[in-house]
């Protein structure tokens, strides 16, 4: 049985114990059914009889940075890479697109 959001979360506030499944988490945590899997699949994952709750599923994501879509540290302007063209004159220019073609004129 699908439900929408609404209904899961509904769900979750009212039944405690409510075990869900990988869809049903990846739609409670906007996350994609690829990243839970992962989770899912990982040695210490919260899932049990690949069922699981949004909050072991979130405090387990909090607990490995490796798995967040985003970080929280950013890269200082030393460590990134500069890569300089060994001729700027021959670097390539790419010529911006419209959205759509011209139309041409007829004489």
């Amino acid at each position: 049985m699908q439900h929408d959001e609404k209904q899961l979360h509904q769900i979750a506030q009212d039944w405690p114990y409510h075990v869900f499944t990988v869809e049903e988490i990846a739609v409670l945590c906007n996350v994609s059914r690829d990243v839970v899997s992962k989770v899912r699949a990982a040695k210490d994952s919260p899932f049990c009889l690949n069922k699981c709750r949004p909050e072991w599923f979130t405090k387990w994501m909090r607990q490995h940075p490796d798995f967040q879509l985003t970080k929280g540290s950013l890269l200082t302007s030393d460590a990134l890479p500069v890569s300089v063209p060994e001729n700027p004159r021959k670097t390539v220019r790419l010529r911006k697109l419209s959205p759509r073609p011209r139309a041409v004129k007829k004489r």
